[in-house]
């Protein structure tokens, strides 16, 4: 029997899977993209985790995720939601198989950084500005108008896409055919566990 592939070996996998996905997925729709690449049979995808909650196919991928996010590959917009940040898009196998001693280093230097609390025990509280100053432009909606004119077609419809998801679409796949100016796709309305 094949095991179940280790989180750092689920890393690579789950870049390609993103990419062949236009660059964002859900979680089962990563799970099932990535099952489909690596050929997984059926008993592996079986094997359960020890928690009883999820498979272990699932679980490793999860860490994998979570260790990609850390280092800045991938982002986490919307619960379950997973986006290819630009240097998610640019990485190879090279660069990811280095993700775990990346993520370890950084976690024993930021051990390292914490300082205690203040000599009272308190946390220095950081000003807060005005949120309202903050707004650069009034016309902001006109600029993100314009914006979402200038982009390409394909680039639209990749924009489409995630914000279907992040709204909580599953199976959203855009099918990019009759080049009428429009959006070509399918999705399935979609209820996200709490």
């Amino acid at each position: 029997m094949i095991a179940v592939p280790t989180f750092d070996k689920l890393m690579w996998p789950a870049v390609l899977a993103l990419k062949s996905l236009d660059g964002s997925a859900t979680n089962e729709e990563l799970l099932a993209k990535l099952t489909e690449l690596l050929k997984l049979p059926q008993e592996v995808q079986a094997v359960s985790h020890s928690d009883g909650r999820q498979t272990k196919v699932s679980y490793n991928l999860a860490w994998a995720k979570s260790y990609m996010k850390k280092v800045g590959l991938l982002d986490n917009s919307a619960r379950g939601v997973w986006t290819l940040t630009p240097d998610g898009e640019a990485c190879t196998e090279t660069s990811i198989a280095l993700v775990p001693s990346r993520v370890r280093k950084m976690n024993v230097e930021s051990r390292k950084s914490q300082k205690p609390d203040g000599p009272n025990g308190d946390i220095a509280a950081e000003p807060i500005e005005d949120e309202v100053s903050n707004i650069a432009d009034p016309y902001w909606k006109d600029q993100l108008l314009n914006t979402l004119k200038a982009l390409s077609p394909n680039i639209f419809e990749r924009l489409a896409q995630r914000l279907l998801r992040e709204a909580g679409f599953i199976k959203v796949e855009v099918t990019g055919k009759s080049g009428d100016g429009g959006i070509d796709g399918m999705a399935r309305a979609g209820v996200r566990p709490a």
